[in-house]
C-alpha cells in the first residue's frame, strides 16, 4: 500500500536528498555537496530575502520618524 507522509522528514527526504545525491555525483565529495546544495537554496531564496532586507532599511529610516509623531500626539 501507499503511505502518504508529509510530516517534518518529508522536504529533506523527498527532495533534498535527491538533489544532494546529484551534486555528490557531480563533486564526489559530500561537504562540497552540502555547500553546492547550500548555495542553490539560498539563490532561490534571495528574491524573498532581499525583500525583507529592503523592508528593514525603510523601516529603520521611518522608525525615528514615526517615535517623533508618536510623542507630539
Amino acid at each position: 500500500f501507499i503511505r502518504m507522509d508529509f510530516g517534518v522528514g518529508f522536504l529533506s527526504n523527498n527532495v533534498m536528498l535527491p538533489i544532494l545525491d546529484f551534486f555528490y555525483g557531480i563533486v564526489p565529495s559530500y561537504g562540497l555537496a552540502i555547500v553546492a546544495l547550500t548555495l542553490v537554496i539560498r539563490f532561490a531564496l534571495f528574491p524573498l530575502n532581499a525583500g525583507s532586507i529592503r523592508n528593514m532599511r525603510r523601516m529603520r529610516i521611518t522608525q525615528p520618524l514615526m517615535k517623533k509623531r508618536q510623542e507630539e500626539i
